[in-house]
């Protein structure tokens, strides 16, 4: 049995370049270029990796063990750097998730099908229902606000 997915990680806010470069070394196995100024754009064409992305530093892998980046992730967290990661399931061993961390939480805020992982919990049926009622992405944000406050919008990406 397999177990890697698909995953996608979206960091953003103010980062330390030296720091976040380091980490990815030691906790991916990858290198980041000396200058942030060079690392590649949504449309240039590379190996999949590391993409600036709307502002973000995004990371997506079609088959990353476990379907998240664990190690990388709780550095993050520890870190206080905020990011945003989706990823597939995996039949019979866990669902699609959407997980988000922000500074000032004590853990990942994690949306997940029809499993509880022991962080805070929301169905994602009812964050599809909520947005599939909202007539604005201010109506969603308000409801997204009102029922889960300690998610805030993710930050574009700041190298310090």
């Amino acid at each position: 049995m397999s177990d890697r997915a698909w995953c996608r990680l979206r960091i953003g806010g103010s980062v330390p370049y030296e720091s976040l470069k380091a980490a990815v070394a030691d906790h991916l196995g990858q290198d980041l270029p000396l200058d942030p100024a060079d690392i590649p754009k949504k449309d240039d064409v590379h190996q999949h990796g590391f993409e600036l992305e709307e502002g973000f530093l995004t990371l997506e892998d079609p088959e990353v063990v476990g379907g998240c980046f664990e190690d990388f992730e709780q550095w993050l967290c520890r870190n206080g750097i905020a990011f945003d990661r989706v990823n597939a399931p995996y039949p019979g061993v866990w669902s699609d998730e959407n997980c988000s961390f922000r500074l000032g939480m004590d853990s990942p805020y994690s949306t997940i099908s029809d499993t509880h992982n022991g962080h805070f919990y929301a169905e994602v049926c009812r964050v599809r229902k909520a947005a599939e009622k909202a007539r604005t992405i201010e109506e969603f944000r308000a409801w997204l606000d009102r029922d889960h406050p300690e998610i805030a919008p993710l930050e574009p990406m700041n190298f310090v």
